[in-house]
């Protein structure tokens, strides 16, 4: 099985951070991107150690457009972005999170809907 990235695509939709994994040791917040099908990618930025890569921190909570390539990773479907490609995301508009609070994808928490109001990323 091939696990490399295997297409470019763009894709639309609401980008925020969301409990994904639960009960697994990666149980974590990921940024994700939820589609207006309501699919779910976990979104990734190439060479990036971080869960939440500082590059993505401006358009959560962001209506927005990604061009990347997507592939499976153990199981689950997610975007790889570049960061050093500006064009790779951009905000569409502002779109509250309350449109979007059902959501089909294993192993994932539908109530949460990224509230970044715990987290301080100078957003004001």
């Amino acid at each position: 099985m091939n696990d490399s990235p295997t297409y470019k695509e763009n894709y639309k939709g609401f980008l925020s951070l969301r409990l994904l994994y639960v009960g697994s040791k990666s149980e974590s917040e990921y940024p994700s991107l939820l589609d207006d099908q309501d699919n779910l990618f976990r979104i990734h930025v190439t060479g990036s150690k971080q869960k939440v890569d500082p590059f993505l921190i401006p358009y959560l909570n962001q209506y927005v457009q990604i061009y990347g390539k997507s592939d499976k990773l153990r199981g689950h479907t997610r975007i790889v972005i570049d960061s050093l490609n500006l064009d790779s995301i951009q905000i569409i508009e502002f779109k509250s999170c309350n449109e979007k609070t059902e959501v089909k994808f294993e192993n994932t928490d539908p109530k949460r809907c990224g509230d970044l109001n715990k987290q301080d990323h100078g957003n004001g």
